[in-house]
């Protein structure tokens, strides 16, 4: 299946999400950035144009502990059941 095609999938599709967040430092430190990248796993919700959105659970209508990653930071997305492809 070609790439984005789980989207369309009637399965629920577990993903990993890649994705760069922000971070802070507590106390005193010099000025260094790092690309330390975030890993989501979840049940694909949807998308819009900002953002992509994963859930721990669902219920008939409901979606429980959603994650709305901003879609400019997400690096790499991973299909982790290949039945829903």
């Amino acid at each position: 299946m070609s790439d984005g095609d789980w989207k369309k999938s009637s399965a629920l599709v577990i993903l990993k999400v890649e994705w760069l967040d922000s971070y802070t430092e507590g106390g005193w430190s010099e000025y260094k950035t790092v690309d330390t990248l975030t890993t989501t796993y979840g049940i694909y919700v949807g998308e819009n144009e900002d953002f992509l959105t994963l859930a721990m659970t669902k219920e008939e209508g409901y979606w429980g502990n959603q994650w709305h990653i901003p879609i400019p930071n997400i690096k790499a997305i991973t299909v982790m059941n290949p039945a829903a492809e």
